[in-house]
C-alpha cells in the first residue's frame, strides 16, 4: 500500500492507495488553529499508526508546505507550522521499514499536471491557502533552482513597513482575505464564508479585491519572467467560481495596462484541492 500524506498549514489530508493506484481510503485532519512541530509529528504518528494497524504500508510519499531538500529530507523556508524546520521526515520513519519520499507541495502538483497534460510546457503553478506557494515548470521538466526555492512567490517583497518586511504571502493568500476582513471590523470567519458575503457586504468585497489584486501582480510580474504558455492555480480557494472569475478579470486589467498581449491562459489544477496528493504518488518508483 501507498500512504501518500499533504501536509498543510491547517491540515493534513491523506489518501491510501493500493498497488494499482485505486483508494482503499481518503481522510483529512483539521488542526483548528496554528500548530507547532511537535503537533504535527504527533499528528502524522497518529494517522500513521491508526492505518498500518489494518494496512500494510509499503511506501509514505509527502507532499509538504515549506523548501524541501528531497535528498537529505530537510525542511526550510517559511511557513505556517512553527518550528517545522526541525522535522525531518525521512528520519522521523528511518525505523519504519518504509520508503519515504518527500517534495514541496507546489511541486507535487507540478508534477502531477506534467503527468496528465501532454500539452504543458511552459508553466507556472500558484497553490493558494495559508500562505502563496508556487512551482515552475520548464520544457516539460521541474525548475527547483540551484537551493530548492524556485517558485517560492510568496515570499517575495510588498512592501516594509515599520522596519518589517512584508512577504506577498501577507496580501495574496486566502489567510489575507480572513485578515483583511477582520481588520476592517468584520467577524472572524474562513476565507470562504467571506467569499459568500461578496455581493452584500463592503467589507468582505474589498477585502477580497485587495487580495485578487495582489495575487494577479504577482503572476503577471512573474509571467513576464518565465514566458508561460499556462498559469495554474491550485488550493482550496481555486474551485470557488467567484474567486477564479475575478483574477481571470484582474489579471487581463493589468496586463492590459502593463501594455504588453497576454498569451498564456489560466486554469485550475486538474485535481483542485487534491493535486498535492496526485502529485506526491508519483513519486513513488
Amino acid at each position: 500500500m501507498n500512504l501518500v500524506f499533504d501536509i498543510g498549514g491547517l491540515s493534513t489530508k491523506y489518501i491510501l492507495f493500493d498497488q494499482k493506484k485505486m483508494i482503499i481510503l481518503q481522510d483529512k485532519f483539521i488542526y483548528g488553529g496554528l500548530i507547532n512541530h511537535k503537533t504535527i509529528e504527533k499528528i502524522i504518528t497518529q494517522i500513521y499508526y491508526k492505518i498500518i494497524g489494518d494496512y500494510h504500508v509499503k511506501n509514505i510519499a509527502i507532499s509538504s508546505l515549506g523548501v524541501i531538500n528531497t535528498v537529505t529530507g530537510e525542511i526550510s523556508g517559511l511557513g505556517a507550522i512553527k518550528d517545522y524546520h526541525l522535522v525531518n521526515w525521512k528520519t522521523f520513519f528511518k525505523n519504519k521499514n518504509v520508503n519515504v519520499y518527500l517534495e514541496n507541495d507546489a511541486n507535487c502538483a507540478g508534477l502531477y499536471e506534467i503527468s496528465v497534460d501532454s500539452t504543458l510546457v511552459n508553466a507556472m503553478l500558484f497553490i493558494v491557502g495559508t500562505g502563496l506557494g508556487g512551482a515552475i515548470i520548464i520544457n516539460r521538466e521541474l525548475f527547483k533552482g540551484s537551493h530548492f526555492q524556485a517558485g517560492e512567490f510568496g515570499c517575495g517583497l510588498e512592501f516594509i513597513q515599520n522596519n518589517e518586511y512584508y512577504n506577498t504571502s501577507t496580501q495574496s493568500s486566502t489567510y489575507s482575505i480572513v485578515n483583511r476582513f477582520t481588520q476592517k471590523g468584520g467577524a472572524a470567519q474562513t476565507g470562504q464564508d467571506i467569499f459568500s458575503l461578496y455581493e452584500i457586504d463592503d467589507r468582505a468585497k474589498n477585502s477580497i479585491d485587495e487580495m485578487i489584486y495582489y495575487l494577479a501582480k504577482t503572476i503577471v510580474n512573474n509571467a513576464f519572467t518565465l514566458d508561460p504558455d499556462t498559469i495554474i492555480i491550485g488550493g482550496a480557494v481555486s474551485e470557488n467560481k467567484l474567486f477564479f472569475r475575478l483574477l481571470n478579470q484582474q489579471v487581463a486589467v493589468v496586463m492590459l495596462k502593463s501594455g504588453m498581449k497576454q498569451h498564456f491562459i489560466i486554469r485550475t489544477c486538474t485535481k483542485n484541492n487534491d493535486a498535492n496528493l496526485y502529485g506526491a504518488l508519483t513519486l513513488i518508483k
